[in-house]
């Protein structure tokens, strides 16, 4: 099952800092824990279907771990409590102990 690196995947694309992505001419804002990138795109990275992605994406959103938005052209995706993940301030273990949970909650959906 590769949903837990797909997870590692999206903690380690989303944004470390606020900023604005260009996409046809219009600038979107993506603020820190949010990456705007379409569902084709994640699927190619993957080699999956867009339809896995999107019900990979709606998993995690039904465990409040990520929230999606439908954008003009592009998709934004947030991870919810994405500061949980950082190491910034906390110790490392905390960080782990997350990660861990993180794979067995995902590996119960097995």
């Amino acid at each position: 099952d590769n949903r837990f690196k797909w997870w590692i995947d999206i903690l380690l694309t989303v944004n470390h800092s606020d900023s604005k992505v260009l996409i046809k001419g219009t600038l979107i804002d993506c603020k820190r824990g949010q990456s705007i990138r379409s569902l084709e795109s994640w699927a190619k990275d993957w080699n999956v279907s867009k339809g896995a992605v999107r019900d990979f994406f709606k998993l995690l959103q039904s465990d409040q771990m990520l929230y999606t938005e439908s954008l003009k052209f592009t998709t934004r995706i947030t991870v919810c409590k994405y500061e949980d993940y950082q190491t910034e301030n906390k110790p490392i273990q905390n960080n782990i102990l997350n990660i861990k949970r993180i794979k067995l909650d995902l590996n119960k959906v097995s």
